[in-house]
């Protein structure tokens, strides 16, 4: 199966709309905008384990749309309202962000192996690109079996940033990595 950018995001935006329980147009939405969803399972969702207690936020570059069980959108609707994007995402309960690369389909190329590397990664080998090689020449496999490859990073990594960057992705979306409600929740933790 052959598919464009265009038609990649299309899917992406659709899978994350099912998972967020929010739209396409959400996620397209004005800069800086906010879009709270209370979060649902819905038909399709990926199988990632949630919580009694739920939240998720994600960027597509302009709107931002938090998902959320009822409390914790309470709260993030309290903490982030009037807040632009750079002030939202720095938010002492959010504690990292992952950037979700996806492959720019018209424009990644192979990428050779880098000459005289083993398998046995030792400390001379590093930073010849072989990470870049393993990453692109997997992508061209996932591609071709018609599937959508994403490459996860959390934000401060940039050597693996440069990595994905090297093997033909672009930044796709962000989300929060990992939250922590403790003094912001009135019931106690489990």
């Amino acid at each position: 199966m052959v598919m464009t950018t265009k038609e990649m995001l299309h899917i992406v935006q659709s899978q994350l709309a099912i998972d967020l329980n929010c739209t396409i147009d959400d996620l397209n939405g004005e800069n800086d905008s906010i879009i709270f969803v209370e979060a649902k399972v819905n038909t399709g969702c990926r199988p990632f384990r949630r919580k009694a207690r739920y939240f998720e936020i994600v960027s597509m570059g302009k709107s931002i749309v938090v998902s959320a069980t009822p409390e914790r959108l309470l709260i993030a609707k309290t903490q982030m309202q009037g807040k632009d994007r750079d002030a939202i995402f720095s938010l002492p309960f959010i504690r990292g962000l992952y950037v979700h690369y996806l492959p720019d389909l018209e424009r990644i190329k192979p990428i050779f192996p880098p000459e005289n590397f083993s398998f046995e990664l030792i400390e001379k080998d590093r930073n010849l690109g072989l990470a870049s090689y393993l990453v692109n020449k997997l992508t061209f496999k996932i591609v071709e079996l018609g599937d959508i490859p994403s490459y996860d990073v959390i934000a401060s990594n940039l050597a693996s940033q440069r990595v994905a960057q090297r093997s033909g992705y672009f930044p796709g979306w962000v989300s929060d990595w990992r939250c922590n409600f403790e003094r912001l929740e009135t019931l106690p933790f489990n």
